[in-house]
């Protein structure tokens, strides 16, 4: 990529990282519902990254779209892996604040069913569907 030479650019990008953690791929053997310290060591690439490809460079950089659907861990006993969510939002939106990097939560309106299930705030009744993953977003900029 070459940026132009201007004082008014800024860079915007989607980053759904890592993504077999991110999203549910399920039967692939590369899918995870478990946030570990590869998930973490991913994360903190893709940060190194556009702290050095823009932000050390004076380029500001917003992510527009991030957000990790949840996955059930046990079909059978109906158990997600919510908490491991939000341990990996704690942990993107943490390392995202120490390079200054703003991001937006792509929030679809699918929860319970539909494509892609990263709704977390039901618009219907105003209430959040996943408030342990928002309470770690919150937590996570007051630190």
């Amino acid at each position: 990529m070459t940026i132009p030479t201007d004082e008014h650019i800024g860079v915007s990008i989607h980053a759904y990282t890592p993504y077999r953690f991110t999203y549910d791929s399920v039967g692939e053997s590369w899918n995870t519902a478990v946030f570990d310290d590869s998930c973490a060591a991913e994360i903190n690439s893709l940060f190194d990254s556009l702290n050095n490809t823009f932000v050390s460079k004076g380029i500001p950089v917003i992510i527009t779209e991030y957000g990790s659907v949840s996955k059930m861990i046990d079909k059978d006993w109906y158990i997600s892996n919510t908490n491991e969510v939000a341990k990996w939002a704690s942990n993107y939106i943490s390392t995202a604040e120490k390079y200054g990097i703003p991001c937006v939560w792509w929030d679809n309106g699918y929860h319970d069913s539909g494509n892609e299930l990263f709704g977390i705030f039901n618009r219907q009744e105003l209430i959040w569907y996943e408030p342990e993953i928002v309470e770690a977003i919150i937590n996570s900029l007051e630190n």
